[in-house]
């Protein structure tokens, strides 16, 4: 396979990459103020719960295109096994004539000149083959350690953020616990 097809492949699997790392980006950037914070709790989660839908998007888009990606490469698996059946069955065609015509040395090369260019052929395509093999495990590699990252990102993300809702929750508590015990009994 030529390396531009190579690249017209990945490329899907870079945008999806390139989205999920602006999600993040933008999940991070969006700090809400204290005012936010306190009065509109819910548009903090809601931004949340939009972005963890598009990691949750992003992720199947990308699991469509491993698919893809994997079906074409059993594809050319399946091609190369039918060329080397042929390529079999070529050499015993070969054999058999090469045995029939023993006498022939002319007869003998050319079959010799198209057994060596066929095996040419079937050893090129094998070694592009693996080559496509490991470029789609290196670039699977890279697809799952760049997920386990933003995953990681979108924890910690969570965590900071249930922490600062928390200590605005208790200097609110703090402040309205003040604020009562200054306010005087109602008389009697």
């Amino acid at each position: 396979m030529p390396p531009e097809d190579r690249s017209e492949q990945f490329g899907d699997f870079d945008a999806q990459l390139a989205s999920l790392r602006a999600a993040v980006k933008a999940l991070r950037d969006e700090r809400p103020s204290w005012f936010e914070h306190i009065f509109h709790p819910r548009r903090q989660a809601r931004r949340q719960a939009d972005f963890y839908g598009a990691v949750v998007a992003a992720l199947k888009e990308m699991g469509a295109t491993l698919r893809k990606m994997t079906a074409n490469f059993r594809e050319r698996e399946r091609h190369l096994s039918n060329l080397e059946t042929e390529f079999a069955q070529l050499r015993e065609r070969q054999e058999r004539f090469a045995r029939e015509s023993a006498d022939s040395a002319q007869m003998r090369q050319q079959l010799e000149q198209v057994t060596r260019e066929q095996g040419a052929k079937i050893e090129q395509l094998v070694r592009g083959q693996g080559d496509l093999g490991d470029e789609l495990r290196e670039r699977i590699q890279h697809v799952l350690d760049e997920q386990r990252v933003a995953i990681r990102q979108v924890s910690l993300k969570a965590s900071e953020d249930a922490i600062l809702s928390d200590r605005a929750r208790r200097a609110t508590e703090l402040k309205l616990e003040e604020l009562a015990k200054r306010v005087p009994p109602p008389p009697a």
